[in-house]
């Protein structure tokens, strides 16, 4: 069948007879050496990427929500001003909820992480590549926080605290690759992204996913944007430092 095939393929070259034979028989007596390069089933972290990438909007919507209503209520005006001539500095006082806030968010994380042993299972979780998945959602968890709290600095009420969830959460979700894989998102949307911390997460876990190994040189990609995320948490909360220091004065 091999040779039938060769043959009919120089057969349209217009060679003759012993040209065309010559050409089958070299064909045939040459073989190619096929060398498989990639060593890693990327297709058994493809699960893993996708729940850690969804999660983006999962871990969003429950630290948003339930840290800015607790501070909602810090931020009402009789409680403002009694915690204002209370022996403790206003300062302390936002280190402490923000401290306790991410106390909060740690135990969301683990939840996430109890999830992930029975969505993507075992096996990959506490692989190498699970470890990576585990650290770099635990990095963004921080970055929520911080969100979370420059937020409740800007809103008092709570009947706007669902409205501000679903437009950070949903649309850095949109945005960021956690509904839509990045790869079929348009250039135009993947340059916003860049100046969301969500982009960043996301990106690392398809990076993850995507690993032949575990060389300085190849987690390069991740950990650059694992060093990237909690410079928007410092940027996150400086901003809500000075917010807090102005609404003192007005206080």
């Amino acid at each position: 069948r091999r040779y039938l095939s060769v043959a009919q393929s120089y057969s349209t070259l217009g060679l003759d007879a012993s040209e065309t034979t010559e050409k089958i028989n070299a064909a045939l007596e040459s073989s190619a050496k096929v060398e498989v390069l990639s060593k890693v089933d990327s297709s058994k972290y493809a699960k893993a990427s996708a729940y850690f990438s969804f999660a983006n909007y999962a871990i969003l919507a429950c630290v948003i929500t339930i840290i800015c209503l607790i501070m909602s209520s810090f931020n009402r005006m009789e409680i403002r001003k009694r915690n204002l001539v209370s022996s403790v500095a206003i300062s302390m006082m936002n280190r402490i909820l923000l401290r306790n806030s991410c106390l909060y968010v740690f135990g969301v994380w683990l939840m996430y992480m109890i999830f992930g042993y029975f969505m993507a299972g075992g096996d990959v979780l506490f692989s190498n590549y699970g470890i990576l998945f585990a650290v770099n959602s635990f990095i963004f968890c921080i970055v929520a926080t911080t969100i979370a709290y420059l937020i409740s600095q800007l809103v008092h009420g709570r009947n706007a605290v669902n409205g501000i969830m679903n437009v950070v959460a949903l649309g850095s979700s949109f945005l960021c690759g956690a509904f839509v894989p990045l790869e079929f998102l348009p250039e135009s949307v993947k340059f916003i992204a860049h100046a969301l911390p969500s982009f960043y997460y996301i990106d690392s876990n398809y990076k993850i996913k995507a690993l032949e190994g575990f060389s300085l040189g190849e987690m390069a990609p991740v950990l650059i944007n694992m060093g990237i995320m909690p410079g928007f948490a410092i940027l996150f909360v400086i901003l809500a430092s000075i917010i807090a220091k102005k609404k003192q004065r007005v206080a």
